[in-house]
């Protein structure tokens, strides 16, 4: 168990490698990284300008403990909400380009041919990524939240609170790394959690590796791209002979 956890960890390296040395693969990470700084960069200046904004009016004509008690209470929120847009930005700005990094990766490793898409195929195929990376948020967004506000009204719970908040953020980007090599076989959404049940420990050690790195300043704008490379390669390794069609009903 512990070995194949650590085994899913070593997949974000394996997918680094692939991200930028094969052809084909590594303008498909750079896009969504460019996209994410933008997205992410701007979201965040916006929530500070409304900050400052907002502590100046409501400490006017108060003494300066109430003055610091709202800029405290102001920041707080301004980094939780800067912390939660930059997450959705990443998955919402790698979504358009994952099912054709996916494809290229899965080339790379296995030699077979992608054939040329069509404009459409390609704005169809973004379109569900985008689709799917909504519902994803969503989903993550209402566990996540709760969390982190539990964390900060019972304090005597923080530590369990973090643990719990790394392995849902595991299992989430599990999800989103196994997401394109699943869904070209046709799994539908509850099958495709029933993979990631079947190989728990390999997914677990994949989706914390990159919920860590998510959180290293800087290099975090690209772990979400790599981490679809890395799902692939992964997916590729724990898909048997024979078990590439979704479980029937």
């Amino acid at each position: 168990m512990i070995s194949r956890f650590f085994r899913g960890m070593g997949y974000f390296g394996r997918g680094w490698g692939t991200a930028f040395g094969a052809a084909g693969v590594t303008r498909w990470v750079m896009l969504p990284a460019l996209l994410t700084v933008v997205v992410s960069g701007g979201g965040t200046w916006l929530a500070y300008r409304w900050a400052v904004d907002f502590i100046h009016r409501q400490s006017a004509g108060h003494g300066s403990l109430f003055g610091l008690l709202v800029w405290l209470g102001v920041m707080l929120l301004v980094l939780a909400s800067a912390y939660f847009l930059y997450v959705a930005s990443c998955l919402l700005a790698t979504a358009p380009f994952a099912g054709v990094l996916s494809e290229r990766t899965e080339q790379s490793r296995t030699g077979h041919v992608v054939l040329p898409a069509t404009w459409k195929q390609t704005a169809a195929l973004s379109a569900r990524g985008v689709g799917h990376a909504i519902l994803g948020v969503s989903i993550y967004l209402a566990i996540a939240i709760p969390l982190f506000l539990l964390q900060w009204f019972v304090p005597l719970l923080a530590p369990l609170v973090w643990v719990a908040s790394i392995v849902q953020a595991g299992y989430f980007f599990a999800f989103d790394g196994f997401n394109e090599p699943l869904h070209r076989r046709g799994y539908g959404f509850g099958a495709k959690w029933s993979f990631i049940g079947k190989h728990t420990a390999e997914s677990l050690g994949f989706g914390v590796a990159v919920a860590l790195l998510m959180m290293v300043p800087f290099l975090s704008v690209i772990v979400t791209p790599v981490a679809i490379v890395g799902g692939t390669l992964l997916f590729l390794d724990l898909d048997q002979p024979g078990s590439s069609k979704p479980p029937t009903a």
